[in-house]
């Protein structure tokens, strides 16, 4: 199986539980005693809400279902560290990342801090879903993916719209929102990076990097590309508007 397969649609449903995950006493009991020895580590990380897949399947309408609930932070670095992915605990993250193409065709991407949950990778633009992106019972990605772009780039985004989503192989899911800006890099560059450095206290990312689509590259300044870059800068549904055929 790929790192990351790419679904492309443009119809997507995530139902979310009313009820938290409740994880077994004893499990809970290790997840919180690793949380303390990360705390000991990064003590800016955050017990935020983390959003999970319970199940996945598609309609005679199309449209892709996904049941989910919310778990936390703590409980998905103790998966990640520790469970395998047919362990009924492990954690299967559905988030949604922003796919920003500028008005030169560039797809636009973060260089994680070296204090983030993942340091020095490149990844989509985008973060773990928070309660107020539920709307009527339904995880909103677009309202997500907006929030994410504004707070990780300065960028004020323009209408968005769902174009796929990538299943990884550990089963989680990431929704891919679409953003075309009106202007180039160039224009952007300055005021981005700007941005990035005054908040920097928030750890998220160093940089923000500009990919021409369908990129073989495998790295950027020696960090490397996750396998959910690799797909979506080939996904033809995020491709910049000059490269797609008449």
């Amino acid at each position: 199986m790929k790192d990351a397969i790419w679904h492309p649609t443009e119809h997507i449903a995530v139902r979310v539980a009313n009820q938290r995950w409740q994880l077994n006493p004893d499990f809970l009991a290790e997840v919180n005693a690793h949380w303390q020895r990360v705390c000991r580590r990064h003590p800016h990380f955050f017990r935020g809400p983390v959003l999970t897949v319970d199940e996945i399947w598609q309609d005679s309408a199309g449209t892709t279902r996904i049941e989910s609930r919310f778990s936390d932070f703590a409980h998905y670095l103790f998966s990640r560290q520790y469970l395998k992915p047919d362990h009924p605990y492990h954690v299967k993250v559905v988030n949604a990342c922003a796919w920003v193409l500028t008005a030169d065709g560039l797809a636009l991407v973060g260089i994680t801090h070296a204090e983030s949950s993942k340091p020095g990778v490149v990844q989509p633009i985008g973060g773990a879903s928070d309660f107020e992106d539920v709307r009527a019972g339904f995880f909103d990605p677009v309202a997500a993916a907006s929030r994410e772009l504004t707070e990780e780039t300065g960028i004020l985004p323009p209408a968005g719209s769902v174009r796929g989503y990538l299943q990884l192989q550990n089963g989680s899911v990431t929704i891919a929102v679409r953003f075309d800006l009106a202007a180039g890099w160039q224009e952007l560059a300055a005021r981005v990076q700007t941005h990035v450095e005054e908040t920097s206290s928030n750890r998220e990312l160093s940089a923000v990097y500009p990919l021409p689509p369908g990129t073989q590259r495998s790295s950027i300044e020696h960090k490397p590309l996750l396998a959910s870059v690799r797909a979506l800068i080939r996904a033809p549904e995020l491709a910049p508007r000059s490269t797609l055929r008449p």
